[in-house]
């Protein structure tokens, strides 16, 4: 359950509800999905996940969102993702992924990668970079896009069952060919 406590003027209220499971199919296959519905209209996920050695995962996900992309613009948005996840150690793992976003307004493929680390016993540290290109579906304008970000979490473990973890990535995009939301062609996204 997530409820909305305050908003302004300019952001819709997304109080949303949902549920999820997993299935292991094999000891080496699980299928998991989640579907919400909210203020901003219904979502889902379907997912498969293969382990193919004891470090490394193979996955595919599509899911429907209802969120804010990095337009600033709310909508309905698809994105079929496959990707591989290593496992380099107990403390980090990297992935690389494929994209594919569908939307109202554009569409395209992004190559993702990233890297996680639990660095001490409560804090944990992530970096990512992705590059793609996005086509818009009224003119056929293409937008190169070129971002980077970092995630900071810290775990409070006799506290609390969960973490504390940027909620949004600290992410850098610059926006090639045309200019980003608001006229600039660099937009910085914060917590």
């Amino acid at each position: 359950v997530q409820e909305t406590l305050s908003n302004s003027v300019d952001r819709e209220e997304n109080s949303r509800v949902g549920a999820g499971g997993a299935y292991r199919v094999t000891d080496r296959f699980r299928v998991d999905a989640e579907v919400s519905d909210g203020d901003l209209g219904a979502g889902g996920r379907l997912g498969t996940n293969y382990m193919h050695s004891e470090k490394t995962n193979l996955y595919l996900n599509y899911a429907l969102e209802n969120e804010r992309g990095d337009n600033g613009l709310y909508g309905r948005r698809g994105n079929l993702i496959s990707g591989v996840k290593r496992r380099l150690s107990d403390s980090s793992s990297v992935y690389v992924e494929e994209r594919y976003q569908d939307s109202g307004s554009a569409s395209g493929l992004t190559h993702a990668t990233g890297i996680s680390l639990a660095a001490g016993e409560r804090w944990n540290l992530g970096a990512n970079a992705d590059v793609g290109t996005l086509v818009d579906s009224l003119t056929g304008a293409e937008t190169d896009r070129i971002a980077g970000g970092i995630r900071i979490g810290y775990g409070f473990d006799k506290v609390f069952p969960n973490q504390f973890e940027s909620i949004n990535p600290v992410r850098l995009t610059q926006y090639i060919g045309e200019a980003a939301p608001g006229g600039f062609p660099w937009c910085f996204l914060g917590f």
